[in-house]
């Protein structure tokens, strides 16, 4: 939602400024806390500026924004209200006045203000997905649909919608009498809750069991850019995430692109503005969060380990996502020197044949409301983990090294004193690097290199693999480690102990990428009880 509202911020022409229009370069800070995400600072600088300009009323809608996302829906609702009554035809007032009244169970209230945005934006996808969403609980689907598709002829389009069930990859290559081919037994992966320093109680285990390897030839598929669905010819979506036979029915499509609705196994399709090309045959790695290193490495790339089984394998293209960081394609040419065929952005390849192989493990991008055990989510698997870190070494520059790995690029889950903890590492002999300023192999080198790594949770947590298990690593977090075990327990099958400190959360504890800080003294107390002599004194 955030990419949605900054993107229209920073690109839309402004209505015409009401009365009391707060000066730009007093707004230019509110935008910036909005695009970061800090909600907190961004809700006390904005109240501090309604005291003297109450009427302002960007300044109104984007406190409101803020409450929003803090979960504080009435008290948004009411400032959205405050803005929409100094100017109606305001998007960002109603959009978010249509959020927090769908969060608050008022669907039919939440589908008027919907309605209000999309006719001041009519461009908007989110706001037309939001929009037949709401009105779909409260008017029901086919007027919801009949009133879409009216929209979408008012902008020049065709009205093209498609309804379609969703099923797992097995489910529905099973149902056509599609050969499966066995690729591996399923693996048992040990969850254990993260070791915290200070902390001497038991961890917590259990146990996961992974997916069924397969690999099946799809025939006449359909897939899109950035997105991790398959359209089939008898217009059925598998997703073996949103078709898992546990968990699916929690699964999220809030940021699949060509999904307007989902409804109790089912979704509601538009991809008219997508291009289309056909291809004759590739291997599918594209997909949602394929440009994220937390997905990348262990969802995506692990596929390679079951795709070989099929004998095609080898003269086939592999087809992924255009805009990825230069870094996945160098770690995917790491294992396999297959062509690569690129599927660029707003685009679908019908492909007459497609091979698919399923990710490890349960590994969903968003999620509904849900209380499903830590353990089941996002697991990684040894056994991946073991083929990823396979592929020729890196050339370790140096051994025995100390590194902290800073996160400068990050907008959320920030570490709000980090420059302090450079600055007091830097004293132990840390060196302080970005991963983002490496390419995979100089990557891999840090961390075969490194005899000690002190960092802030992340995702380039996962080079851990490449590292001698005998490596002290101190991760840097909030209180609440959320499901950081499924990190911990293979990485415990592999050797390796990771030890977490927990600091001062800046935000709710609950919220999962929420900034925080560590204080030196704890630093320096879990280093010197990691053996770490100097910082002793």
């Amino acid at each position: 939602m955030l990419k949605s509202i900054t993107q229209f911020l920073i690109g839309k022409k402004p209505s015409p400024p009401p009365l009391q229009e707060q000066p730009l370069d007093l707004l230019v800070p509110l935008r910036a806390l909005s695009a970061k995400g800090c909600w907190a600072e961004l809700e006390k600088q904005g109240r501090d500026l309604l005291a003297t300009q109450p009427m302002a009323v960007e300044v109104l809608e984007l406190v409101a924004y803020s409450l929003q996302q803090q979960g504080r829906f009435a008290d948004s609702l009411a400032l959205c209200k405050q803005a929409s009554s100094i100017d109606s035809q305001r998007w960002l007032s109603n959009f978010v006045a249509g959020l927090s009244l769908r969060a608050l169970g008022r669907t039919k209230e939440a589908s008027a203000y919907f309605h209000q945005a999309a006719v001041i934006a009519p461009k908007d996808p989110q706001t037309a997905r939001l929009r037949l969403e709401t009105q779909i609980v409260a008017d029901g689907i086919e007027a919801a649909v009949e009133d879409y598709r009216a929209h979408r002829l008012r902008l020049g389009h065709k009205g093209i919608v498609i309804e379609a069930p969703v099923q797992s990859v097995r489910e529905w290559s099973l149902r056509r009498g599609l050969s499966l081919l066995a690729a591996g037994e399923q693996e048992e992966i040990l969850f254990e809750a993260p070791a915290v320093w200070g902390q001497a109680k038991e961890p917590i285990r259990a146990s996961v069991m992974s997916n069924l390897p397969y690999v099946v030839e799809i025939p006449d598929a359909q897939i899109f850019s950035r997105s991790s669905l398959i359209l089939t010819s008898d217009h059925t979506v598998l997703s073996d995430t949103a078709g898992h036979h546990e968990f699916g029915s929690f699964v999220s499509f809030a940021y699949e692109n060509i999904v307007l609705s989902q409804q109790a196994g089912k979704v509601l399709l538009d991809f008219e503005e997508y291009e289309t090309h056909e291809i004759p045959a590739g291997i599918w790695m594209s997909g949602l969060a394929s440009n994220a290193f937390g997905h990348w490495l262990p969802e995506f790339l692990p596929k390679l380990q079951f795709l070989q089984f099929h004998s095609d394998f080898p003269s086939l293209p592999i087809i992924i996502d255009d805009e990825m960081p230069p870094s996945h394609t160098e770690h995917l040419r790491r294992l396999v020197d297959n062509p690569l065929l690129v599927l660029p952005p707003k685009s679908s390849f019908f492909c007459r044949r497609l091979l698919v192989a399923p990710s490890p493990t349960f590994y969903p991008v968003e999620l509904l409301e849900n209380n499903l055990p830590a353990h089941q989510i996002g697991a990684l698997s040894p056994r991946a983990l073991k083929f990823l870190r396979g592929g020729p070494p890196a050339s370790c520059g140096h051994s025995g090294g100390r590194i902290f790995l800073g996160r400068k690029a990050m907008k959320w889950r920030r570490l709000l004193n980090e420059e302090e903890i450079a600055r007091y590492l830097s004293g132990l002999g840390f060196q302080t690097v970005y991963m983002e300023d490496l390419t995979a192999t100089q990557q891999i080198a840090l961390f075969q290199g490194a005899d000690w790594i002190v960092a802030p949770n992340g995702s380039s947590l996962l080079n851990l693999i490449f590292a001698d298990p005998k490596i002290k690593l101190l991760v840097l977090s909030q209180n609440n480690l959320f499901n950081w075990g499924n990190f911990q327990g293979p990485m415990t099958t592999l050797g390796y102990r990771p030890v977490f400190l927990c600091g001062e959360e800046a935000e709710a504890i609950d919220q999962k990428h929420s900034d925080y800080r560590i204080p030196l003294y704890l630093i320096r107390h879990a280093l010197s009880d990691m053996g770490m002599s100097e910082a002793k004194a």
